[in-house]
């Protein structure tokens, strides 16, 4: 059980982009990669710097949390080092 003085953690949001077969879709972009038409993106680059960025703001997240748990720690070790002195040498 962890006992928190200062702050709670908020709960992390669920989030589901809904996903779903379209073959019409799926038919007329085939169609267009065979004549050629269309336009010439390429979605994998753009899937990959999302995904890029989401490990980034994991990361960040990951590390402020982790500075916030050590100060957190430091503070409990220090009330407990008052409480010590004022229990043995007061």
């Amino acid at each position: 059980m962890k006992l928190v003085f200062f702050r709670t953690p908020k709960p992390r949001r669920f989030k589901y982009p809904p996903r779903y077969y379209d073959e019409e879709k799926e038919r007329l972009e085939r169609r267009k990669k065979e004549l050629g038409i269309g336009n010439q993106s390429d979605t994998g680059g753009s899937q990959r710097a999302d995904l890029s960025g989401e490990w980034q703001r994991l990361r960040r997240r990951d590390s402020t949390r982790r500075k916030s748990t050590q100060i957190s720690v430091l503070v409990y070790l220090i009330i407990a080092a008052i409480l010590l002195y004022f229990i043995f040498f007061i």
